[in-house]
């Protein structure tokens, strides 16, 4: 694992950072519409309103996530993920 406490970012890359910004949970529907544009239908098209319902209301220790990525504003990127207890899989 790796300690976070001794990480050195660059000035740089500081910069360039601070147009981004990280959300959990806060536009699932945006962000499951944007993989399945990006990826596809496929299987996550078929599920995706199951997993709206684990989003909204867990069930038997499984919840459901959504990652955001902003950039200047917009929602550039995103994921969907689980967890189930303290275990998180995407």
């Amino acid at each position: 694992m790796t300690d976070l406490n001794n990480l050195v970012v660059s000035k740089g890359l500081r910069k360039k950072a601070r147009r981004y910004q990280l959300t959990l949970n806060t536009v699932f529907d945006d962000v499951a519409a944007g993989c399945i544009a990006q990826h596809g239908y496929n299987w996550l098209g078929m599920v995706v309103g199951s997993l709206k319902q684990l989003h909204q209301q867990p069930r038997h220790g499984v919840t459901v996530h959504s990652i955001e990525v902003w950039k200047d504003g917009q929602l550039v990127a995103g994921e969907l993920g689980t967890t189930v207890g303290a275990v998180y899989t995407r």
